[in-house]
């Protein structure tokens, strides 16, 4: 599912990942997904949970969107190492808040949880 080295890291070491994932209608650069980072970061420590996580993202041009039905912009997901379905609300909320405040369109795709049953 997640080709990055730190994502199959924690997959063989927590036996599973939970990614809420989204859709940007704008090219996201680092920046801005720092900013998200950060607020998610603010939030969590309020809760005294660690919330270890990695941001994976990819940019939707025009042919993919095309093929897709969507449009142009950029999908991301965080993707935290364990079982965090219990945060969805609060991962939803805080990314969708933060890109409204940027006034960047966003839709919230779900959350998944992948296991490593190799």
């Amino acid at each position: 599912m997640f080709q990055d080295e730190l994502i199959q890291t924690w997959l063989a070491k927590y036996d599973n990942l939970t990614s809420f994932s989204f859709m940007a209608f704008l090219n996201v650069d680092e920046e801005l997904l720092q900013f998200v980072s950060k607020g998610l970061h603010l939030r969590l420590m309020i809760m005294n949970e660690t919330g270890q996580f990695a941001i994976v993202h990819d940019t939707v041009d025009e042919q993919t969107a095309k093929a897709l039905g969507t449009y142009q912009g950029t999908s991301f997901s965080l993707i935290f190492p364990g079982k965090y379905s219990d945060f969805e609300d609060l991962v939803k909320t805080t990314v969708l808040e933060g890109m409204e405040f940027l006034r960047i369109k966003v839709e919230y795709l779900g959350m998944t949880e992948a296991y490593d049953y190799v």
